[in-house]
């Protein structure tokens, strides 16, 4: 299957009865895709994807990162989601996590100048 197809409405992904989690993935890093298989545990997930303010990366490539993970069974855009389910809210730690490595690559990329 062409995890792409995993990206779909939130009509769609609330009918898996999946777990939902929220976040920015924005980079994604491994750090996150543990936390994200640790909140999967042997079930599967929805990621409702949000958008920060800074986004480094489209909305759209963030969507396939996180469907390319064989536990995310769908994969929703904030936009499209409606307030009726229970989410685990991923990106308040993401935050840090992103922050941290983004202050890793721009440390690297100050000393190759």
């Amino acid at each position: 299957m062409d995890s792409r197809n995993k990206i779909m409405s939130w009509r769609q992904a609330k009918e898996t009865g999946a777990r939902v989690v929220t976040g920015y993935f924005d980079p994604m890093i491994p750090a996150q895709v543990e936390r994200l298989r640790r909140i999967a545990g042997d079930g599967r997930l929805v990621v409702l994807l949000k958008t920060p303010e800074d986004a480094y990366l489209d909305v759209r490539a963030r969507a396939e990162l996180a469907a390319s993970l064989a536990f995310v069974i769908a994969v929703v855009v904030e936009d499209a989601a409606g307030g009726d389910v229970e989410v685990v809210p991923a990106h308040e730690e993401e935050a840090r996590l992103r922050e941290q490595f983004l202050s890793l690559v721009r440390d690297k990329a100050a000393v190759k100048a």
